[in-house]
């Protein structure tokens, strides 16, 4: 997301103001059903439509959006996280395996009520707000570093702050700032009403539990007279244990045929450390499906392993295209699809046609076969393609009777 509009200035109650912002598909591939959408915390509403629908957004093209919002009237005064979200189709780099894909990006509005005897006491006070902030990642993930950018507001309309010193600390020391980028931040002045934006890059715990934390932001400036302040922010960011459901190449029958069912299978696997909830899987293509194709693997717990098959019918010949679907929750309650394809040639039905079979004299059969205690061992059948199971046993029988026949005679020659 580039190009973010939201107030500079503080808002008043009953007061409406607009986000807005700007997205570019900067990938190498189009992107498909996008969603976007935004939230707000209590005390501040949307008050236009908060999401819309993009069908698709091609490579380098770029697409606005706007959102109205009003402050209520009852709204006390602080800072308001507006959540932008953009959810989108992804395929990944090698393609056939389409995952869900969420970006998050936060926006700060200051709201100030002048009913607040607090906020009366204290207008003269400068006051650095987190107006916005974004997370490189979308969420942290255990064991992984992220990079957070933060809007750091000085709300004042008069006065400059000056020699700055910000310090993060996170709840149960699930954040740490990486070794590149220090612990603390130094700005030099913000101007009255003016942003400076900063980037910082932390480390998350890699057994840390799946929720929200809160990181703890401490201001420490001074105004223009010198004179000292502090001041606590904080910011929500939700950690995530990365979630690594592994799937098998899809194997098929060796023959497809129209009009004849067909296995599909694989294996899957949970490689991750939490939890995937109400496992769903199931099948679909341009063909039938015989029943029980879907299956309700539950609370899919790490390191479990399972199977899934499911039997089609093709109804066309040439290539079929279909696909097997995973669908379930993450830790947040976000429903996740993970989409893997296969193809399958499918053959005509077999014709019966008359003439298509060798028809073997008493001669030939009795070169080509060997009648004894080894049971029936054919070594000369000549049998052309596409003949059914009653005309291959009619030939045997055939085959048989000329030979008894032959044996026959051969007795009553002898005899005589």
């Amino acid at each position: 997301m580039t190009t973010l509009l939201s107030p500079a200035t503080v808002v008043a109650p009953d007061e409406d103001f607009k986000v807005g912002f700007d997205i570019v598909n900067d990938g190498t591939k189009e992107l498909s059903d996008l969603k976007v959408s935004v939230t707000a915390e209590n005390g501040i509403i949307c008050k236009s439509q908060s999401i819309t629908v993009v069908d698709s957004l091609k490579v380098g093209e770029k697409k606005s959006f706007e959102f109205l919002f009003t402050a209520l009237t009852d709204a006390v005064t602080k800072n308001y996280p507006i959540a932008i979200n953009v959810e989108y189709d992804d395929e990944g780099s090698s393609g056939g395996t389409k995952e869900k894909r969420t970006v998050t990006q936060y926006v700060g509005v200051y709201v100030e009520n002048p009913k607040e005897e607090e906020k009366k006491e204290n207008t003269s006070t400068p006051r650095l707000i987190i107006d916005r902030y974004s997370i490189s990642t979308g969420q942290a993930i255990a064991g992984k570093s992220f990079e957070i950018e933060l809007g750091i507001l000085n709300t004042h309309k008069n006065m400059n702050v000056e020699n700055i010193a910000v310090s993060f600390l996170a709840d149960e020391g699930v954040f740490l700032p990486a070794a590149e980028s220090g612990s603390t931040i130094f700005i030099d002045q913000i101007k009255a009403g003016e942003r400076v934006v900063k980037k910082m890059t932390f480390a998350t715990k890699y057994d840390a539990v799946p929720k929200s934390y809160l990181l703890n932001i401490n201001f420490e400036y001074e105004d223009e007279q010198n004179k000292a302040y502090t001041l606590k922010e904080s910011i929500s960011i939700p950690v995530i244990q990365e979630q690594r459901l592994e799937i098998s190449e899809i194997q098929t029958g060796m023959d497809a045929v129209v009009g004849q069912p067909v296995s599909v299978n694989l294996n899957f696997y949970n490689m991750g450390k939490s939890t995937l909830n109400n496992l769903m899987v199931r099948c679909k293509g341009d063909f039938e499906l015989q029943p029980g194709s879907e299956y309700f693997a539950g609370n899919f717990e790490p390191g479990r392993s399972d199977y899934y098959e499911a039997y089609i019918v093709p109804n066309k010949e040439g290539q079929v295209k279909g696909s097997i679907i995973f669908t379930f929750e993450d830790n947040n309650g976000e429903v996740k699809e993970i989409e893997k394809e296969f193809e399958i040639f499918v053959q005509g039905q077999p014709s019966v046609m008359k003439g298509d079979v060798t028809i073997v004299e008493p001669g030939m059969a009795e070169a080509g076969m060997k009648f004894g205690k080894a049971g029936f061992p054919v070594r000369r059948l000549l049998i052309l393609a596409g003949v059914s199971v009653p005309v291959i046993a009619g030939v045997v029988v055939l085959i048989i009777i000329l030979a008894k026949r032959k044996k026959a005679r051969a007795d009553l020659y002898e005899n005589i």
